[in-house]
């Protein structure tokens, strides 16, 4: 069973930054433990940290949906995801090894990257797929950024 204190010392790793100029910025995060739970630490500066009074929050993220609370988080936790049909059959023909976004959205079929990741993020955000990043597999991109992100199902999440 999850608890609030597991969820308060797991570890994350990075997900995406916000700018938001000169009221501050965030960052998120996505555990490790615990792929379906995620957190924004959102950072307050100049007039918005004096106007609320405060220099940051903390937003903690479920399935890609935002709870109150780290106990809000451990019980959503420990229910499984909701898997509409749609994500159920999806899941059981995507490529199960690493492979680059591009390789994972040409499998989805989408004509657009947009397409593609309406598809692709909410099964991200319910654990069903991991991300990680790794060496650029092509020489000629390795020049300019050595490491690429790869994705796969997670195993065992589709039986």
């Amino acid at each position: 069973m999850i608890t609030a204190d597991n969820l308060k010392g797991c570890k994350g790793t990075f997900a995406a930054h916000f700018n938001y100029g000169p009221a501050g910025g965030a960052s998120m995060y996505r555990s490790i433990d615990y792929p379906r739970f995620s957190w924004l630490v959102r950072v307050y500066r100049g007039k918005m940290a004096h106007k609320l009074g405060k220099r940051g929050d903390t937003f903690f993220h479920v399935d890609g949906k935002q709870v109150a609370t780290l106990e809000d988080a451990a019980a959503a936790l420990n229910v499984p995801a909701d898997m509409s049909l749609e994500e159920h059959a999806l899941l059981q023909w995507l490529p199960r090894d690493w492979v680059t976004p591009a390789a994972m959205r040409e499998a989805v079929g989408g004509d657009r990257i947009l397409d593609a990741q309406n598809i692709l993020d909410p099964l991200k955000e319910k654990g069903f797929l991991q991300i990680k990043y790794l060496p650029e597999p092509d020489p000629e991109r390795a020049k300019i950024k050595p490491l690429a992100p790869f994705w796969r199902v997670t195993p065992d999440c589709v039986k």
